[in-house]
């Protein structure tokens, strides 16, 4: 996996909660183009899913994974994964999103921390296709996030109640600049 060395070890020595925390970043950097996309279709039942799930993944020690598998198994059921990557656009990286999102339930889910990789590849991937559409380097910034993403779980003593909110909000930020660049390429 190009550019990101120690996923490998990360994935081997993490504890649940330290995986969970980094399919929840991944996840919240992808989403915020489908909330847009699917909030601009008044597809208001499927936001409050998608949103959901998201949250519940910030939170995932609270949850069984029967409960992930059945919110994997609900998204994968809606418009964005049921057509799949044959569209344009905006739309094209809301299937982006829509696909980090179920993948990083994933592990919640039980699948093991394999699903970490997927994450990680999904995400690089979603930054690659959007680089290229909008002509601005962001598989670089994307591989540095994941890089100080690890290194910061890594180093969680505890809960680690701060660092996921850290994250989480670093994430967010990420999240909502790779919005405006699609706000202005496609809105």
């Amino acid at each position: 996996m190009a550019g990101i060395e120690n996923l490998e070890e990360f994935m081997h020595g993490a504890t649940s909660a330290q995986a969970a925390a980094f399919a929840a970043a991944c996840a919240e950097r992808a989403t915020p183009i489908l909330f847009w996309v699917v909030a601009a279709d008044g597809r208001t039942a499927d936001l409050e899913t998608y949103v959901s799930s998201l949250d519940a993944l910030w939170s995932s020690e609270n949850f069984a994974s029967e409960q992930f598998r059945e919110k994997r198994e609900g998204i994968a059921a809606m418009r964005e994964l049921a057509i799949g990557d044959d569209v344009t656009g905006a739309r094209a990286f809301a299937y982006q999103g829509a696909v980090a999102l179920y993948t990083a339930l994933g592990f919640p889910a039980g699948l093991g921390a394999g699903v970490l990789r997927d994450c990680s590849s999904t995400l690089r991937n979603f930054s690659f296709r959007l680089e290229r559409r909008c002509n601005v380097r962001l598989l670089d910034e994307e591989d540095d996030i994941q890089r100080r993403d690890i290194a910061d779980l890594s180093a969680v003593v505890g809960d680690g109640d701060v660092q996921r909110t850290e994250l989480r909000e670093r994430s967010a930020v990420l999240g909502r600049k790779w919005l405006d660049l699609a706000v202005e390429r496609f809105g």
